[in-house]
Parts: C-alpha cells; structure tokens; sequence
C-alpha cells in the first residue's frame, strides 16, 4: 500500500504542475499605476546560460518560444510614464535607453506573483536585451483620453560571443497599447491634468496602421543613443565634455585640489592682464597730455563747464573708473539674476516643485520630498542685498572721486587716492552722505553673507533628502548651523551698531571703513564676524561635500539630485574657499599701513578683492540658482513611494480577472527596473 501512495503523490504534483496558469500577456499590479505586460517576441532565440558550470559559463541560444517583459509605470503626477523605469513623455530631450527582460512565453501566474511579492521582478536572473524603440501618443476626439503606442523595433545584447542584433520585423509581432484618462480634481492639492491607466493591451502592428494618418512616431534607436543624448550632435558633446569634467573633479582629493588651483589662478591671470595687459595704468603726465589734446581740439569759442556740473568719475584714473565700473556690473548682474530667481520661484509655485511642505495635507500625495522654497528664501534674500551693497558701493567711489578720499573696496580695504579730486560742490555734504551709504553696504552685506551660508546649507541638504529619501537636515544639522547664521548676525550687526553711535553726525561723520581703521571696539567685532563668517561658509561647504557622499552612497540610480549636487558641491566649494582665503587678507591687511605699498601692489589688491570678493558672491548665488533650477525637472526617479496600494474593500481576493483578461494581484507592489538593472520604487495611491 505504502508503495502506492509514493507513485499517487508524483501524480498529483504533476498533474497541479501542468495545470499552473499561464499568465496573462496584461497584469497589473496597481490600479491605474501600474501593469506588467508580456509581449511575445516572435521568431526571437531564447538565451539560456548553464549554471551548472558556474556563473561564468557562456550564454546559448535555444529555439523556445519567449517573451518580452515590460514594466509600465506612472506616478501620481503624471510626470512621465515609466517603461522598465525609463521616463517617457516627460520634458527631457534625451531619449532613455531601456533594459528588456526575456522569459518564457508559459511563465506561469504563480511565478509572476512571486517575482513581484519578493521584489525580484529586476533580477530574474535571465537575459535581457538592450531596446531600439518607437512610441506615439495621440488624443482621442472628443475625450480626455490619450493613447500611447510602444513598439520594440530591434533588440541587442553582449551576453553572447559575438554580439546579438535580432530585428523585429515580422507582421504578426505585438505592440503594446495604453490607454490613459485624465483624474477628476479631488481636492485642491491635486496635481492638474493628472492620469491613470485604464486599459493597457497588446495588438498587431497592423491593426494598430490601419485607418487615417497616425500620430508622429518617436524613435531610439539603441546604439544612437546614450545618457548624453544622440550621438554626433552638439548636445551629445557639451553633454559628454561637462560630465566627463564632473567625473573628474569628483574622483579624488588632488583632482578637486589641481581643479581649484586651477581657478584661481585663471582669476589672478585676468587681474594681472586688466591692470598690465590692458594698459590701464596712465600716470600723471599722460592724463596732463589727454586733457590738452581735447582742449586744444577745438577752433573758435571755447565752452566752459563748471565742474560741478560734470560727472567726476570720468575724470579720475582708469583703474578707479575700473573699480567702479565692476561695482555697478555686480549690481546690475545681480537684479538680472534675482528677476530670474523671482520668475523660477513663481514659476514653482505654480507648478508644485516650490510650493512649501505644509501644503502637502491638502494634497493627496504623501510624498516626503522638499520643494524648492528653502533654497528660494535664501537665494532671493541674498540677491537683494547684493545688489543693495554694490549699487551703494558704486555710489560711494562716485562721491569719493570729489574727496580726498581713498576709494573703498570693501570695509576693510580701501583703494588710496593718487590724484587731486575733481568737482567738489562745498554745497553737499558727502561725508554724511558717504557716511550713511557705508553703514547701508554694511548691513546688506551681513545679510547677504548669512544668507550664503544659509542657502549653500540648506540646499545641499533638500537635495540630498529627495535624492536618497533620507530625512535632511537632522536635528543636529539645523542647531549647528542656525548657530552659526545667528553668529553671524549677532557679530555683524553688534559691530555695526557701535559704529553707528560712534560715527558723529553732519558732514564730519565718519564711514564705517574708517571706524573699522581706527576705532578698537568696532574693528575687533568685525575681525571676530569675518572669522566667524569664514568659519560659517566653510563649515556648510563641509557639510554640502558629506550630502554629496551621502547622496553618491545611497541615492537612486537615476534620480537627478545626484548630478545636481555633484555640480553644486564641485563649483561651490572652491569659490568659497578662495573668498575665505582672501578674507583672510582684507583682515590681515587692517592692521597695515597700505598707503606704504606701491600703487601697482594697491592696484592688484584692489582687483583681487573684487574678483575674490564680490564677484565670487555672485557666482556662488548664480550657483545655487542653478540648484534651484533642478527641483521638480520632470524625467527624475523618486526614491519616495507615493502612495499605498489603492482598492476599494471588495477587493481584497489574491487575484481578480476582469473581462479584458487582466490579473490583479495581492501584496506588496514591488520594484521595477531602474535603467534596466537598478531597483526603484513603484508609485501607489490610494
């Protein structure tokens, strides 16, 4: 009897065996979000590797019949739809290339359940192939439906020895059909012109080219292609030549260090060739020969202008009209800059990426994501106050080219006078004047510097967050540099304060740079700010450079936050190192006596400061404008899960087939592929 159980029992498992159902060529995963489709691949070789010779074993091809396995996704934004988590329909004009995995054509139910309950629907294990496709999206007349078209035209591997290029172009091959309908608003934090996935099925080639003329179709083809866009165009080479340059300054210390050496001495290059090169270095005797050369121009009559009446900038030496000059550039440069920074926030706003978190309750999405606002507060902050300080500034050499006055560059250097001034009116009190403007340059350029730390923080940070998913800034993070931002208010503004009531009053006040030279209390607070702001700027690069080792050990692979930041940190750095090492010098140099140096030191002095001082400020808020710029660009892997898996409470059986033939299944929705290898999340809802 024992004997005739034995051969019972083999029965039975062979008989539930062949019985498995085969699963269906349309399975979805989430509702409206997220299906699976296997497409078969006719007259394709299925690939096989003998693993019992071990992993190296070489791949062979075998006649079986196989299929193509898709993973169609869309997030709850309707930002792109995703195929085997390649972006598609989104902003980007670089075509991604998209990873295949092939099974076999009777892959059971069973066995696609469990591929997606244990998250393995990335690594089968098989072969996959590199995809040359075609897709169109048309709207349907008279509704709010779209349908998409995605065909596989040619597919290419390096598993075998040589290279396999299979062309598919038989009649009867599928192509996939999506259906997509646009989401009613539910509440007022929805995304507008959202969609969900009604219907996704697989027909011929010529069923889907009968009737009128198509929509334009839309073509990768595989080896054309690359992360750098289509190969041979100029996007392909600025592409390739800016990431090639990135790769390299983020391999190493020393290539981080050769980079910033690098830049600075391109700036001291260009110092040198304005002030040498360019010969704006006119002596006495050689401006005594211009002015008699359009006096003597002249025929007949001669008239006179009072001096008064002129612009006394004009009159002075060339590097001071220099000096000035790049004072009223920075200004200008920085309202273009915070016109652009105004026009992205509204722009965010409007769009999502820059609304603030605490509208998330009234969305339905419980995305963990930080917006753009942070970064925008900071950045359009410091752009004001850049450009009050430098428009103040600019003023300020117009006033002192009257005086006997040096020329100030920054509170703590001023530029001698070599000339006699030129256009004094004993009717305006410039000394007040320049008395109040210096104390507004003062104030404005605390809060910029505050500001820099606080943007160059807390954008590393939000980037970092939305790259990796890990919660940014910690706790930790927001005391240590909320001190120092404070600090540096607390020391700027407490040296500008006593100042203030030290300076006197009328046309005998004194300007805030020359109570820095000669008052002891005013000049050891601002010493203590600068090095307080110094040590603030370099501890939040710091922290910016641990974000971006954060953000390379853990973020998604195809996420954008990781070149963002790897851009960010990479050019940031060295210009506020280098700001920090010339500050280092404006302090050095209160306690000197410049008038002692010779008049080319002064004037490479003063154009260093302006390169290193001003300019770098306004390229580190160019810079983190640029940041700004990359929230919310569509085409970007999210590490975030959206939503929970949306069913109503009649569904809730581990599989429901509805009368197109589509399977539901139960469980956790698990991962898609992430460039064709590399896991990601699956957005659910809800």
């Amino acid at each position: 009897m024992i004997f005739r159980i034995a051969p019972l029992a083999a029965a039975f498992a062979i008989i539930r065996y062949v019985a498995a159902e085969v699963a269906p060529e349309i399975t979805t995963v989430v509702e409206g979000y997220n299906v699976i489709a296997k497409i078969p691949c006719i007259g394709c070789p299925f690939l096989h590797q003998d693993t019992s010779q071990g992993s190296d074993a070489p791949w062979a091809q075998r006649k079986d019949e196989n299929a193509l396995l898709l993973n169609i996704s869309l997030p709850y934004d309707s930002a792109h739809l995703s195929i085997n988590n390649a972006p598609l329909l989104a902003d980007a004009k670089i075509l991604p290339r998209i990873y295949i995995n092939q099974v076999l054509l009777d892959t059971s139910d069973d066995d696609l359940s469990k591929l997606v309950a244990s998250n393995q629907l990335d690594n089968l294990g098989g072969a996959y192939f590199g995809a040359s496709y075609s897709y169109s999206l048309r709207h349907v007349k008279d509704s709010n439906a779209l349908v998409f078209h995605f065909d596989v035209m040619e597919l290419w591997t390096d598993l075998t020895s040589p290279a396999l290029t299979i062309v598919m172009d038989r009649e009867e091959q599928k192509m996939l059909e999506v259906v997509l309908l646009q989401r009613p608003l539910l509440s007022a934090g929805d995304p507008a012109s959202s969609y969900e996935i009604i219907r996704a099925s697989l027909l011929p080639r010529l069923e889907s080219s009968k009737g009128t003329k198509g929509p334009r179709k839309t073509s990768m083809w595989f080896h054309d292609w690359d992360a750098n866009g289509k190969k041979g165009t100029a996007t392909h080479v600025v592409n390739s030549a800016s990431s090639s340059f990135i790769d390299y300054i983020s391999s190493g210390v020393w290539s981080l260090f050769v980079f910033i050496l690098a830049v600075m001495a391109l700036f001291v290059v260009v110092c040198l060739l304005i002030i040498f090169g360019c010969r704006w270095h006119k002596d006495d005797y050689e401006r005594a020969q211009h002015g008699k050369r359009k006096s003597g121009s002249g025929k007949g009559a001669v008239l006179r202008i009072h001096p008064a009446c002129t612009m006394a900038i004009t009159n002075t030496t060339s590097t001071v009209q220099a000096i000035f000059s790049l004072h009223v550039v920075t200004a200008g440069s920085s309202i273009i800059l915070l016109l652009a920074a105004l026009a992205l926030f509204g722009r965010q706003l409007v769009g999502g990426p820059g609304r603030p978190r605490t509208f998330m309750k009234f969305t339905r999405s419980t995305e963990k994501r930080h917006s753009s606002t942070g970064t925008h507060i900071f950045l359009i902050t410091g752009l004001s106050t850049l450009m009050v300080a430098y428009a103040t500034q600019s003023s300020i050499v117009a006033l002192q080219s009257r005086l006997n006055s040096p020329f100030y560059i920054t509170s703590a250097y001023a530029y001698p006078q070599y000339t006699a001034p030129f256009g004094n009116n004993d009717s305006i009190q410039y000394g007040k004047i320049i008395s109040i403007l210096s104390f507004l340059y003062q104030c404005a350029i605390i809060i910029m510097n505050a500001c820099i730390v606080g943007a160059i923080w807390i954008h590393a940070n939000h980037v970092q967050n939305n790259g990796t998913g890990i919660k940014e800034p910690g706790f930790l993070s927001w005391i240590w540099n909320g001190f120092w931002i404070l600090a540096i208010l607390a020391l700027g503004f407490a040296s500008w304060a006593v100042g203030l009531t030290r300076r006197g009053s009328g046309n005998s006040a004194l300007a805030y740079p020359s109570l820095v030279s000669d008052d002891f209390m005013v000049r050891t607070l601002y010493v203590t700010y600068v090095a307080v702001v110094i040590a603030a700027s370099t501890s939040a690069t710091l922290e910016a450079v641990l974000c971006w080792i954060g953000i390379k050990k853990n973020g998604v692979t195809g996420n954008r936050s990781k070149s963002a930041l790897t851009r960010f940190v990479m050019l940031v750095t060295p210009l506020v190192w280098a700001r920090n090492a010339f500050s280092i010098a404006q302090v050095v140099l209160i306690y000197r006596n410049v008038n002692r140096y010779s008049r080319t030191t002064n004037q490479a002095l003063a154009f260093l400061f302006i390169i290193f001082g001003e300019l770098c400020d306004l390229g580190i808020l160019a810079l983190v404008l640029l940041g700004a710029w990359s929230f919310g660009r569509k085409g970007e892997q999210r590490p975030e899960v959206v939503k929970d898996g949306r069913y109503s409470e009649s569904m809730r059986d581990s599989a429901y087939v509805d009368n197109r033939g589509t399977t539901y299944l139960d469980g956790p929705a698990g991962t898609s592929f992430e460039e064709g290898r590399g896991s990601t999340y699956v957005p659910r809802v809800n």
